[in-house]
């Protein structure tokens, strides 16, 4: 579902995204909490690159565990960099 980018360090993490799998969100999740534990608030980078509609759709698998941890981690500040419509939607 993601990378975690070499930009990655202290209370930064930089990814880049791919399509959602539940899976994928439960790991994403527990680095951020791990981040938060490690540094208090953290800062989020992440690259959604060459986003389609199909793509866009995997990411409701994201909800529930959002819902789930969010509470768990800090951000301070959030990037998100990608250029398709169906990243736009998504993070509009």
């Amino acid at each position: 579902m993601f990378e975690t980018l070499d930009a990655t360090e202290d209370d930064l993490v930089a990814v880049r995204v791919g399509s959602g799998t539940a899976d994928g969100y439960e790991e994403f999740y527990s680095l951020l909490i791990e981040r938060t534990k490690q540094h208090g608030s953290i800062r989020v980078y992440e690259e959604v690159p060459d986003w389609t509609a199909t793509t866009y759709l995997t990411h409701l698998h994201g909800i529930v565990p959002d819902l789930r941890y969010g509470p768990e981690f800090d951000i301070r500040s959030y990037a998100c960099v990608g250029d398709s419509l169906w990243a736009k939607l998504l993070y509009h």
